[in-house]
């Protein structure tokens, strides 16, 4: 009975940090391909806001594709060789004309380097990096391209 009146007590003096852990829901949704390589992920973020009378709601949904999805696979961008003990080579078609900007992440989301590049073949150093899963999204003003790079 004390734990019950205690948890009361608190939610009564704090009611803004319950509210706030009831206002958001996330759902995470992975397809695969058929040899079980993700292919997609969906995000779906929903924020209840609460109002006077009303209550409303913003959906948020985020698609990544991965390289082996379709999307991909016209041959914009080629990403060799995967598995890398050091250098990565991206390398893009010579029907893309502009700019990519790529950004480099560590297995926990952690940003561990931004790279631009407008020629057609950039090596890409990942010597420093320790062995492990890291993914790679190459972005320009049509495209963002996802791929996942395992370093040995």
């Amino acid at each position: 009975m004390k734990k019950l009146l205690i948890v009361l007590l608190v939610l009564n003096l704090c009611p803004s940090a319950y509210s706030i852990a009831q206002q958001t829901e996330q759902i995470i949704r992975f397809s695969y391909d058929n040899t079980g390589n993700r292919i997609l992920r969906m995000l779906h973020i929903e924020e209840i806001k609460t109002g006077d009378a009303t209550n409303q709601e913003l959906v948020q949904s985020l698609p990544e594709r991965f390289s082996n999805s379709k999307e991909a696979v016209n041959d914009i961008i080629k990403v060799y060789p995967n598995p890398t003990q050091r250098i990565v080579n991206i390398e893009k078609s010579v029907n893309a004309k502009t700019a990519f900007t790529g950004y480099v992440y560590d297995i926990n989301a952690k940003l561990i380097e931004i790279i631009e590049f407008e020629d057609y073949i950039l090596e890409y150093n990942m010597e420093r990096f320790e062995p492990g899963t890291y993914f790679l999204i190459l972005t320009d003003k049509e495209h963002s391209f996802h791929y996942k790079i395992i370093k040995q």
